[in-house]
């Protein structure tokens, strides 16, 4: 799976139908100003970590807008802004770079984290499941699947969920793990089912407070039934500032806006009869 850490960073689109034409410059011999994935790498990933911590609020960070967050990480690498527009724009240029870009500020988050949390710390968390920690899916029965919500209070702003369980055997399907917030705004994240494990991750956002818990386990054809599941738990994680750029790739919804009315006047209204 691709990552998509750099799509919000990088702030471009890459449709799909101009791939195979963009992929005819992957082998053009990179200019001058146009740094390596080894020098780009860092300053992505400083990027975007710096983006996190300004929107968690961390303390000394101050909000200046996320022009004013790039020029500061600039400076901290001695880069200039004119190698890094001449970087961007030639990743635009040639996506199959940009994705090999991807993976490697994907590693640098990953190192950072590990850095910064330390060796041998055990991660402490909430568990918020409050239903049974073994399960049988069934197509004889009306359990061949799952669906839950969960009013919970408990989740403060910025802490991650994590929703685990074992199966028995290969378990084929989609499973969902979503917020309500106390303005009605959802948020969720999806993930396709082909193991015997399953782990799904979903980002709360920091601006908001959390009304509900909500998710499913859709199964397929392909599962072979019963299906057995244990270990099901439902955590609660500290917010992360490492973190919280994944909460680009959830899904949101909200509620649609009322429409307002219009009263169409009648254009024979006023004529003489």
């Amino acid at each position: 799976m691709r990552s998509k850490v750099c799509k919000s960073v990088m702030k471009m689109a890459f449709p799909l139908s101009l791939l195979s034409l963009l992929s005819l410059a992957a082998c053009v011999k990179r200019p001058e100003k146009v740094m390596t994935d080894q020098e780009m790498a860092p300053i992505v990933a400083d990027y975007e970590l710096a983006r996190a911590c300004d929107r968690g609020g961390s303390v000394g960070m101050r909000s200046g807008g996320e022009d004013d967050l790039l020029l500061a990480v600039l400076r901290d690498h001695k880069v200039s802004h004119e190698d890094y527009d001449s970087t961007i724009a030639w990743y635009s240029r040639n996506p199959d770079k940009y994705f090999i870009l991807c993976e490697k500020v994907e590693k640098e988050l990953d190192a950072k984290q590990r850095k910064y949390a330390g060796k041998g710390e055990t991660l402490q968390f909430d568990d918020l499941w409050p239903y049974g920690r073994m399960m049988m899916f069934s197509g004889f029965a009306s359990s061949d699947g799952l669906d839950f919500s969960i009013p919970s209070s408990e989740v403060e702003p910025g802490q991650k969920l994590r929703l685990n369980m074992r199966f028995n055997s290969r378990a084929e399907g989609m499973a969902l793990l979503g917020v309500e917030y106390e303005d009605g705004m959802k948020a969720y994240n999806t993930k396709q089912l082909s193991d015997r494990k399953l782990e799904l991750n979903l980002q709360t956002d920091t601006a908001r407070r959390v009304r509900r818990i909500f998710g499913n386990i859709a199964l397929d054809s392909q599962s072979k039934l019963p299906l057995w599941a244990d270990s099901v738990s439902l955590a609660s994680l500290p917010f992360d500032s490492l973190e919280y750029y994944r909460i680009h790739s959830q899904k949101i919804y909200r509620k649609p806006s009322k429409k307002v009315k219009r009263e169409v006047q009648d254009s024979l209204s006023g004529a003489a009869d």
